[in-house]
């Protein structure tokens, strides 16, 4: 084989295995996580930022209701502001941030918001270490 041939054969190895490994970048979607699984979510319009926000169902006497009552009375016991919310409304620009938004709204109720990211179900204690590592100062 000649050494054009050899070089032709480099460079299209090389190109193929470029376009192989955008496209597997491409396969694995972004999704900005804590350490603890909040997710990177835009906040439903009309909420505070500095609140933390517990959306869950109203007036229902469900175990997941009843979780997102407790979690509000033990964040309130500790001065924290908590904000218990029925519906949310987002502002959604893109495909990605859809995406996101309907993979934790469709998980396990309560879905909280702790500054710019949210979580399905969470715990107090995931609650509240993901509000201090995001404390202002």
């Amino acid at each position: 084989m000649s050494l054009g041939r050899w070089i032709l054969a480099a460079v299209v190895l090389g190109i193929g295995w470029q376009i192989w490994h955008r496209y597997q970048a491409a396969e694995q979607p972004v999704v900005a996580k804590s350490a603890i699984g909040f997710v990177k979510l835009p906040l439903p319009e009309g909420m505070d930022a500095d609140s933390i926000v517990v959306f869950s169902p109203e007036d229902c006497p469900s175990d997941a209701a009843r979780r997102a009552d407790a979690l509000v009375s033990s964040l309130a016991s500790k001065r924290i502001s908590v904000v218990r919310a029925h519906h949310a409304t987002f502002d959604i620009r893109d495909q990605e941030t859809a995406d996101r938004v309907h993979s934790v709204m469709e998980g396990p109720i309560p879905v909280v918001f702790v500054r710019g990211k949210a979580k399905a179900n969470p715990s107090v204690e995931e609650v509240l270490v993901e509000f201090h590592a995001h404390s202002p100062g």
